[in-house]
């Protein structure tokens, strides 16, 4: 029994979460640094996604990619259970989207992810729509009509 605990505890840190030292050196090694416009996202089988895309910027480039060119790039979300721990999912990418993508790229344009969980980071959408990430813009605090007691809530310096 006590065995069987041991060896629970022990493989029970095999799949927690990276620390984010660990992507962000993914991500400074990763051999594409990209600006993509997502044109197409398809969902190969329930894991595995297959995105279209456009390259709009290049921070950096090991294969030479030039703006305008088209890539595929192909990546696996793995799904757990409620509550199990693993490695950060890369972003389930979206339509119509912005990204800086850290890839690695064959020389026939397909791509996988290279900084695993934090493989894309989300920009804006097109120039004159939303943004990707929705906020909501508060309307300033009014403070008329507080005690002095109220303010020093605020004022906690």
């Amino acid at each position: 029994m006590r065995l069987l605990l041991f060896l629970s505890l022990m493989f029970s840190f095999l799949a927690a979460e990276l620390p984010p030292q660990y992507y962000d050196k993914l991500q400074k090694n990763s051999p594409e640094i990209l600006q993509i416009y997502v044109d197409e996202v398809s969902q190969v089988n329930s894991e595995n996604l297959q995105v279209s895309a456009e390259i709009r910027g290049i921070k950096r480039s090991t294969i030479g990619l030039k703006e305008g060119e088209k890539i595929t790039i192909y990546y696996t979300r793995i799904k757990r259970p409620f509550g199990a721990v693993g490695p950060s999912n890369p972003w389930l990418v979206k339509k119509d989207h912005l990204y800086t993508a850290y890839l690695k790229c064959d020389t026939k344009r397909n791509c996988g992810i290279a900084a695993r969980g934090k493989s894309f980071e989300d920009e804006q959408l097109e120039p004159g729509k939303e943004t990707a990430k929705n906020y909501k813009i508060m309307s300033p605090l009014n403070l008329e009509g507080l005690s002095s007691l109220d303010l020093r809530l605020f004022n906690r310096d």
